[in-house]
């Protein structure tokens, strides 16, 4: 009986794996965790995916935001998990969607 939950997938990349990009163009690794090459040796993370965003009315209103150590996590699979930013996200949905019907 969670107060609030939201919908979450894993990312295309693991956070692991990204780096920052200082002034000079050095790059710093992202995270304090060692880069591993293989993939299968990374821990599981995931992403809010943005399609549900679910709390009960009385606990939102107290909190003003969906995410606490209370907010339960609904793991979506990535091909319902769209992110759509550009006319290329938008497109490529178009795509996978007329290949499932």
């Amino acid at each position: 009986q969670a107060p609030a939950a939201v919908s979450i997938c894993e990312p295309s990349k693991h956070p692991n794996w990204m780096f920052s990009c200082g002034k000079d163009g050095t790059l710093s690794p992202f995270t304090d965790n060692p880069i591993s090459t293989l993939r299968q040796d990374l821990p599981k993370v995931y992403t809010l995916n943005g399609a549900l965003y679910l709390a009960k009315t009385d606990w939102i209103q107290q909190n003003r935001s969906f995410l606490s150590p209370e907010t339960i996590g609904y793991v979506m699979p990535p091909e319902r998990s769209a992110d759509i930013d550009t006319l290329l996200d938008w497109e490529w949905v178009e795509l996978l969607i007329s290949k499932l019907l």
